[in-house]
């Protein structure tokens, strides 16, 4: 639009002004070009560009995927690719973001779990993005010390916080030399048993491999439980000893119940409350939800569950199997859980040996509970992606002599449905708020 002042110009002068203003268009063309030219993301105007908006997040515990910043109802795949297996997706899913640009995903199945390496990819439109999953694991958290540490890859940022509280808690380390990182939150937090946190590496692209972790209750950081934090000390600060328990005198009915690893602390669990059991449960030592799972089944059929790695049977579980001498063993989980080869070294130890699957790990819960329970009038439900609820409702269900079933925490998985429809149970327990499992997914339980 012209101004009042152009609108009284002579002819001539409007010309010449129309003139520069082409000339002055066009440089700004040209400027724009060269500017378009310069800072165009790799790969050109036709490649498929990456979305500087939108993010997403990988956790290789729980076998999830989320993201934010995408647009809402358009579908966005995600695919996932272990580099091992050269061409060709391993797994391959949809989901619709929410109202916020929000999806999240449970990619686990007992075929298919997410480790290091795999590339995860998310495709909406023309927009992508990728990430490559790191060696972020094996987090512990020192509530006494306020202090967290864990594996990471090398040449990463790990970042640290407590969850809620991010902006004043997030703290940072790069990883320099190997995969060991640490971080002291003392001058940040204070640490106390049952919080949750969470790390994270991120990638120059701002997506992430991340992992959650709770802290567990011990206030002065001996690795006691606060019950018996009140054992006296002698003066020069030790505690008098009169077993050689490595417990001081005054708690001297109490025992220490451990291993070196996690397979070892569950055989050595094993040992100390079971003398012999005719039914054993083998269960995945990096994955929680099949061992949470035969956890239940386990404590109703008085047998252990031990810990294997998914390629070899863990030596501490070959001696607790020769010690127990146990007639059946359950393998849980498919054999991309646990391989064929530990099916096979369990076979030559246990005279019938079984494997309860599915597709997934909200199929495989249902299997046990199948095979397990021919009637249960309690049921315990609990979410299938995290595994604090099912952990508690584990040692409720078997008290109760009812079975954990999962389920994702906003539709409710068909083959639980299938379960409870089969079960008929009176009560069923939800462990967990609406946040976890919504009040929908409570609604379609009941039936």
């Amino acid at each position: 639009m012209m101004s009042t002042s152009s609108r009284l110009l002579p002819n001539r002068m409007k010309g010449s002004h129309r003139l520069r203003g082409r000339v002055l268009l066009e440089l700004l063309v040209v400027v724009s070009v060269v500017a378009m030219t310069l800072f165009a993301a790799p790969g050109g105007p036709s490649a498929r560009a990456e979305n500087p908006a939108a993010w997403i997040a990988v956790n290789p515990e729980t076998d999830t995927v989320t993201g934010g910043g995408w647009a809402a109802g358009t579908w966005v795949t995600v695919r996932i690719d272990d580099p091992a297996n050269g061409v060709g997706a391993d797994r391959i899913a949809k989901s619709k973001p929410d109202g916020e640009g929000a999806f999240s995903m449970d990619l686990g199945t007992d075929s298919f779990s997410i480790a290091s390496g795999f590339t995860v990819k998310a495709v909406q439109g023309a927009k992508t993005k990728t990430h490559t999953v790191t060696l972020l694991s094996d987090v512990s958290i020192n509530a006494a010390a306020d202090w967290t540490e864990g594996t990471a890859t090398m040449g990463k940022d790990v970042v640290a916080w407590v969850q809620g509280h991010a902006a004043e808690t997030s703290k940072s380390v790069h990883v320099l030399m190997g995969t060991l990182w640490n971080v002291d939150f003392s001058h940040v937090w204070n640490i106390e048993g049952g919080t949750a946190m969470s790390f994270k590496q991120v990638d120059v692209d701002g997506d992430w491999t991340q992992v959650d972790a709770v802290a567990p209750y011990d206030s002065d950081g001996d690795w006691f439980d606060d019950d018996i934090d009140n054992c006296p000390n002698t003066p020069n600060g030790t505690q008098y000893d009169g077993d050689g328990d490595g417990v001081g005198a005054a708690c001297d009915d109490l025992e220490r119940v451990w291993g070196v690893n996690r397979y070892a602390t569950s055989a050595a669990v094993a040992e100390a409350a079971f003398e012999s059991a005719d039914t054993v449960f083998i269960a995945l030592g990096t994955k929680f939800p099949d061992a949470l799972v035969a956890a239940a089944a386990g404590g109703y059929l008085d047998g252990p569950v031990l810990l294997t790695g998914s390629d070899v049977l863990c030596p501490a579980a070959v001696a607790e199997l020769g010690r127990l001498k146990p007639s059946t063993a359950y393998i849980v989980g498919g054999t991309a859980v646990i391989s064929d080869a530990v099916e096979q070294e369990v076979g030559a130890l246990v005279p019938t040996v079984k494997r309860l699957a599915g597709a997934n790990r909200y199929e495989t819960s249902a299997a046990v509970s199948k095979e397990v329970f021919s009637e249960a009038t309690r049921v315990v439900i609990a979410l299938g992606s995290n595994f604090p609820d099912a952990l508690v409702g584990a040692a409720a269900a078997a008290h109760l002599s009812g079975p954990v079933l999962l389920t994702p925490g906003d539709h409710a998985a068909q083959a639980t449905l299938d379960e409870l429809t089969r079960l008929h149970p009176s009560r069923i327990y939800i462990v967990g708020g609406t946040a976890a499992i919504s009040n929908a997914v409570a609604v379609e339980l009941a039936g």
